[in-house]
């Protein structure tokens, strides 16, 4: 199945920028991919088509990745996050986490939608962090003491265990009544710093680490023993081979280094909380939070989190520090060091920090990737709108067509009853005036494509913001230089938003004011928060001095239908978003209330040059008569269409779909009666439509003059309709003068 049209810009937006991510159809088959979801897995994209989801899923996973699937079509989980195993390429196990969004399509759900991150470097960090407390755990475990007990200052042996008697090779019996120094020292007399000569002097106890002879590493512990009264009886050594841990620790050292190393370079931010106090803190967490890794450390963590969940983030840490939970995943907002508010996707591990417990938190930044999600979930909204509006205003334009023709052909019957004319104008004014919102409607519709051509946008901004400050008590200051570039526009639908800006501007400062519009090149690089493509842009600058717009609606003020005035339809800015993205631009705005509000746009820049046209006066070149052949579903446009044609001085033929017009078009053909031009309708419901008959229609007659009409009058067909074949278009609905001029130019590009 093909992905909609107006999703393209979401995912050409994905294919470029965007996260690993996967469509899949109900059945679990690739519907669609971009270019980073093969890489993730070693494939190109041609070799990914020909995979399937039991390929690149380990297998004891796969059924958990189906069941998931499915409940996310049955709708009883259309959202959720997992993590699971993928198998790449070259048989590599990579970790993954996903999120995964029921995919609908007019009001059903046709499939899933799928985002994936690779978290591998995530789990390995984790099981690093665990491999070092257990090395650490068995080096503890395989130190050896060595027990001897000494009875007298004369250092003769009492008693020992078999490790102290193992050491030398001997049995314990031949440590008994030996002294340790003839033993172990070869000496006739104690060692100098021999810590039971200190015990049996100060009768405390003492601890001292040598290295004997070999180089090994010994720590003897020498404890009194008192008797009855007192006295002193006796003295124990403890001595313990602690080479292996000296060596150990080393290693330790060295393992932390290079642990050090890989959190440092993780795309994570990590840092470690111990009690109120943060302990440590990698590079990425500097990045993120704006502060000097060295600023981070000793930190107070609370100072990170808003005020407003601090008691929350308290309870948390006290349930992963008394047992309660072993893990927590949630998203918290907070602030950075210069204010910037960042929402942080967070995962919270209990760990030991030099033997105490510590908590080990790693966070991600997705305020980026939050944006984007809401950008996804706005324009799956509008194309909801969409689909509603391009019906309502094709239906709306069928019945306009036949209320402004008859009132075009009334007009000229007149006469000198001029209270008739003027009531005829005026109603006239009325219809276009419903044209106009039949326009904005459109401007949803899955058809509403651009009709672009190369433009001067300072021109086009200050014709457009002077036509509708007309009759305000608003000026406006502007500062456009003639050095800006052109654009690929659709001048109407760009005038339409500067239009609605500054009618935006106005109510904003209802006793009058000043606006400030203003325009300037910029290059956008890679990396920008407002999702562009790198390039050249023209950005735009609509600036009031009036009310604001208060923080809780800046949100959804390019929502449809959303609207804080009392007379107001709640389409303007929607329209406007509408038109800007698809011209693959941006729109945004900043507000205060009782300060003002600025709205910026983004235009792509072209270096192309304007190129003018010679107007052509087509009338001049054909005469108005001859046949022509009507094709409309509607019986009342067939009919008032009829009479404007022949107004015109054409006789009129008509049909009310594909077949029928077929029909005709061959018998007069057969006849030698030929048409001179065929108008048909682009949308037949039911019957064969103007794509079908276009095609058959130049099978009979490769050198037909056909102009194509629709009630969506912003239809990709009718912005590039020689590619599929027509001579010319008329939107509806239609003027006598309109009808007049669309066929002079089909008929006179004839001749």
């Amino acid at each position: 199945m093909p992905i909609p049209e107006s999703r393209t810009s979401f995912i050409d937006f994905i294919e470029k920028t965007g996260p690993a991510f996967v469509i899949l159809d109900r059945t679990g088959a690739f519907r669609y991919f971009n270019e980073r979801f093969a890489r993730l897995f070693g494939y190109s994209r041609d070799e990914m088509k020909a995979r399937a989801i039991d390929t690149i899923v380990q297998s004891e996973d796969v059924d958990s990745v189906i069941s998931i699937h499915g409940r996310c079509l049955n709708g009883e989980d259309p959202m959720s996050r997992h993590e699971f195993r993928g198998i790449k390429k070259d048989g590599s196990i990579v970790d993954l986490e996903i999120d995964i969004y029921a995919l609908k399509e007019d009001g059903r759900i046709t499939g899933t939608q799928v985002f994936l991150w690779d978290i591998t470097e995530r789990i390995r960090i984790e099981e690093n962090i665990r491999s070092i407390e257990h090395e650490q755990a068995m080096i503890l475990d395989t130190l050896a003491e060595h027990v001897i007990y000494y009875q007298g200052d004369d250092m003769r042996i009492i008693r020992a265990n078999k490790a102290a008697a193992d050491s030398l090779g001997l049995s314990i019996g031949d440590l008994i009544g030996k002294r340790c120094y003839d033993l172990w020292h070869h000496r006739s007399e104690p060692c100098n710093d021999c810590p039971i000569v200190e015990v049996f002097k100060t009768h405390k106890p003492v601890e001292r680490e040598v290295i004997s002879p070999d180089g090994r590493n010994w720590l003897i512990k020498g404890y009194p023993v008192f008797g009855e009264e007192n006295v002193l009886r006796g003295a124990v050594e403890i001595t313990m081979d602690i080479t292996e841990k000296r060596r150990a620790e080393e290693s330790l050292r060295e393992s932390e280094e290079k642990y050090r190393n890989v959190v440092e370079h993780a795309s994570d931010g990590i840092v470690i909380a111990q009690g109120d106090t943060l302990m440590f803190a990698n590079s990425k967490a500097s990045e993120i939070l704006g502060y000097p890794a060295e600023e981070l450390i000793g930190m107070m963590w609370e100072k990170l989190v808003p005020a407003d969940v601090r008691d929350i983030s308290l309870k948390r840490y006290d349930r992963l520090m008394e047992g309660v939970e072993d893990e927590q995943r949630y998203e918290l907002t907070v602030p950075d060091s210069k204010g910037e508010q960042k929402l942080l996707d967070v995962y919270v591990n209990k760990t030991s920090l030099e033997g105490d417990p510590a908590i080990i938190i790693f966070f991600r930044d997705i305020t980026k990737q939050r944006r984007l999600e809401e950008e996804i979930q706005k324009a799956e909204q509008l194309e909801s709108i969409g689909i509603l509006a391009g019906g309502i205003a094709h239906d709306f334009n069928n019945i306009l067509t036949a209320i402004l023709g008859n009132i075009t052909l009334a007009t000229k019957q007149t006469g000198g009853n001029k209270s008739l004319r003027e009531a005829l104008c005026d109603a006239e004014k009325a219809t276009l005036r419903a044209r106009d919102l039949t326009q904005q409607l459109l401007t949803f519709s899955k058809g509403g494509e651009p009709i672009k051509a190369i433009a001067s946008l300072g021109e086009l901004i200050h014709e457009s913001a002077s036509f509708a400050l007309r009759g305000s008590n608003v000026s406006c200051e502007y500062m456009l230089p003639n050095t800006l570039w052109n654009s690929n526009i659709d001048k109407a639908q760009v005038s339409q938003v500067i239009h609605n800006l500054v009618i935006n501007a106005v109510q904003a400062m209802p006793g009058g004011g000043t606006i400030f519009v203003a325009a300037e090149n910029i290059t956008i690089g890679n990396k920008n928060i407002i999702n562009l493509e790198p390039g050249n842009y023209i950005k735009v600058s609509v600036r009031d001095k009036g009310i604001g717009i208060a923080p809780e609606y800046i949100e959804h003020v390019f929502d449809p239908y959303f609207t804080t005035k009392k007379r107001g339809s709640g389409l303007g800015l929607a329209v406007s978003y509408s038109i800007i993205k698809k011209h693959h631009g941006h729109i945004t705005l900043e507000s205060e209330l009782n300060k003002g509000t600025t709205f910026y746009i983004y235009l792509p820049a072209t270096h192309e040059e304007i190129t003018v046209t010679p107007f052509e006066h087509h009338e001049e070149f054909i005469k108005h008569q001859g046949r022509i052949l009507l094709m409309d579903d509607e019986e009342i446009v067939r009919k008032v269409a009829k009479r404007i044609i022949e107004e015109i001085g054409f006789t009129v033929v008509t049909a009310s779909d594909g077949a029928e017009t077929i029909e005709l078009f061959s018998a007069s053909k057969e006849k030698g009666n030929h048409f001179d031009a065929i108008i048909m309708d682009l949308t037949i419901p039911g019957g064969m439509g103007g794509l079908e008959t276009i095609r058959k229609l130049r099978e009979i007659d490769r050198e037909v003059r056909v102009i194509v009409s629709s009630g969506y009058s912003n239809d990709p067909v009718l912005a590039n309709y020689a590619e599929y074949g027509f001579n010319g278009y008329i939107p509806k609905p239609y003027k006598l003068g309109e009808m007049r001029s669309a066929l002079s130019k089909v008929l006179s590009d004839k001749h």
